[in-house]
């Protein structure tokens, strides 16, 4: 009892007199993600996406393009229509057609790219999947999935080395 009282005091001693420092919590970036009338659109608020994202190399350029990957490889893994849900069934689609702008209240056109199963899955295969993250996605379609839905969606595995491949990957992926 006594060993633990010790080894408790020692903790606490060292956490306040800061040497050791709790980790943050890693940031969230807004990415809203909508559909409508055939076309997916990724409007963020951030007006400069050469900025660090989470504080490391990677940029939100970056990450905003890794997040229409994302989404896309959720959308091929079910065999339906664009914009319905998974429980929906309908024809595989082939193509997602993006729509890309940042800013904000001032949104800048950042292209439109058209992203194939074909290419979602391959990114999938050279970096993996890590854990789902919470993306909610606004239908706007009259349909039954009309309004915001939230999905669990894997995230790309992006670390390491990989990150520079990454980064010449979204530097050479020329919007529409």
């Amino acid at each position: 009892m006594k060993t633990n009282l010790r080894f408790i005091a020692t903790i606490a001693a060292t956490l306040m007199l800061g040497a050791i420092v709790p980790q943050p919590a890693k940031a969230e970036i807004s990415m809203p993600v909508t559909y409508m009338e055939g076309q997916w659109f990724l409007s963020v608020p951030d007006a400069d996406t050469t900025v660090s994202a989470y504080g490391g190399r990677l940029r939100l350029y970056d990450v905003h393009i890794a997040k229409m990957i994302e989404v896309t490889h959720y959308q091929c893994t079910f065999p339906r229509r664009a914009g319905t849900s998974p429980e929906e069934n309908g024809s595989r689609i082939k193509s997602y057609y993006w729509s890309y702008s940042a800013g904000g209240q001032r949104m800048a056109d950042m292209g439109n790219f058209i992203i194939t199963c074909k290419l979602a899955q391959s990114l999938v295969d050279a970096y993996g999947l890590g854990e789902p993250e919470t993306t909610t996605i606004s239908y706007e379609v009259r349909s039954a999935e009309m309004g915001n839905k939230t999905r669990m969606i894997p995230i790309l595995d992006i670390r390491g080395e990989e990150i520079g491949e990454w980064m010449n990957f979204t530097s050479s992926f020329k919007p529409r």
